[in-house]
């Protein structure tokens, strides 16, 4: 079991390594076509397009990698005040939650994507883009995540 979680942290850590690429592309994109667009009077076609599939790429496949950091968003205002023990229990019921929730986002994400893949779905407009692997992301993004909570959820039950 621990090597298969060695392996699962490599991979969100790769994706996370990744989306940095992504990132840095997607800036180098946006910048030339803002140049291009305002100085030269002359955009780059299909620029919109494709910075929303890479948006997309920098929020789902770094879902997991932010549990894993614990670096979701949590107010702790009023569970400060609660015993460790209490805390564990209230995240074991969060991150059950968060599993049905994203269970259920993974599962349609997925009917999604297969049904553009299946149907040749297309972006409208001039550069006409296939929404199929965009639309993967959410399931893979989805699944990853689905992946960390349950091993969040162990190793919390593991601590109580």
């Amino acid at each position: 079991m621990a090597s298969s979680q060695g392996v699962f942290e490599k991979l969100t850590l790769a994706f996370e390594k990744a989306t940095q690429v992504i990132m840095f592309g997607l800036m180098v994109m946006v910048t030339a076509d803002t140049i291009r667009r305002y100085v030269f009077n002359s955009p780059i076609h299909g620029v919109l397009e494709v910075s929303e599939f890479m948006m997309a790429a920098l929020v789902f496949l770094t879902l997991a990698y932010a549990q894993r950091k614990k670096r979701m968003i949590n107010v702790n205002i009023i569970t400060s005040h609660f015993s460790p023990r209490t805390n564990d229990y209230l995240n074991l019921f969060i991150y059950g939650f968060g599993l049905v929730f994203w269970a259920l986002i993974t599962w349609q994400g997925a009917d999604a994507a297969y049904l553009a893949w299946k149907i040749m779905d297309r972006t409208p407009g001039l550069v006409q883009l296939p929404l199929s692997p965009p639309k993967a992301l959410v399931p893979i993004g989805g699944a990853l995540l689905c992946i960390q909570l349950m091993i969040d959820i162990r190793e919390t039950w593991k601590k109580l």
